[in-house]
């Protein structure tokens, strides 16, 4: 049995390295092109630390669903997940400086994945699985079909974040670790992150780890709580840093390392991914050791 299983989003990311203006006048800026998506950047940084990792989404069967199609195979991501839908690849142009930025969206064939069209057999084949910025039906039937069979991790991106707590307890409940950021617990619960990760720990989620930007991440469960500061470093960009502190975490978790040791290496993965412009500047185990 293979180790992570990703469901969820794949896009295009176009990156201007640049201040957001209005209107300007044409000039020079850095700019990069990567596959892109929170659940294809997990993905793709689980692969990278070593672990056997696979992905179940949607492409277009156009240009760009070609390129995300070899990008996650060129790094060692299992793409037998890979649906193809008549609509477009998703894509995102983002406009980004420091901890600064702007992101326009199509997500064109991230909305053909269905709870109706998912691949259970494929997905059983992993022992975890992660979902991120996926459908409520999705979570739903996910963790209901999977989560006495398997360890399931939610990051609930802007879908899942979009209802309140009493909604999502069909999901919260079967769920061994959360990964939501500040304002996303905030949308959740109506309450501070601390007083949210209680709320969430109440219903069911054993693990609560909150994404907290400049100032770390925050664990509880119900029977500790702490928090991890991040590293001082430049920041280039934070776009998929949580996605990055996420697949640090899990690869931990994985390992059947305490819950220290998995902030630490997902403030490790967080704090590597910053330092470098998109989402896809990911470490491998050998970047980790030197940090």
């Amino acid at each position: 049995m293979k180790d992570v299983v990703s469901i969820g989003t794949v896009n295009t990311d176009i990156y201007v390295n640049s201040v957001f203006e209005k209107e300007t006048e044409e000039k020079e800026v850095p700019m990069l092109v990567t596959g892109g998506g929170s659940a294809a950047n997990f993905a793709v940084g689980c692969a990278r630390l070593g672990l056997k990792a696979g992905f179940h989404g949607v492409i277009g069967k156009d240009v760009f669903g070609n390129f995300l199609k070899e990008d996650l195979e060129k790094e060692g991501v299992d793409s037998k997940g890979l649906m193809f839908s008549e609509q477009p690849s998703g894509k995102v142009v983002i406009i980004t400086e420091k901890r600064n930025k702007n992101m326009f969206a199509f997500r064109g064939a991230n909305l053909d994945l269905k709870k109706s069209n998912l691949k259970s057999s494929y997905v059983g084949g992993f022992k975890h699985i992660h979902l991120a910025t996926v459908s409520l039906d999705i979570a739903e039937y996910v963790v209901k079909k999977f989560h006495k069979t398997h360890t399931i991790s939610v990051d609930p991106g802007s879908t899942l974040s979009s209802y309140k707590l009493d909604k999502l307890i069909p999901v919260l409940k079967y769920t061994d670790v959360f990964f939501p950021n500040k304002e996303q617990i905030h949308k959740i619960t109506n309450t501070n992150y601390q007083n949210g990760a209680k709320k969430i720990n109440g219903v069911g989620t054993k693990i609560v780890a909150v994404k907290l930007g400049k100032e770390g991440a925050y664990l509880r469960t119900g029977m500790e709580e702490f928090h991890t500061p991040i590293h001082d470093i430049p920041v280039v960009d934070t776009t998929g840093a949580g996605d990055s502190f996420a697949s640090g975490f899990i690869y931990s978790y994985l390992k059947e390392k305490n819950l220290e040791d998995c902030m630490k290496t997902g403030i490790k993965t967080s704090a590597y991914c910053v330092a470098g412009l998109g989402a896809r500047h990911l470490p491998r185990l050998s970047d980790l050791k030197k940090m």
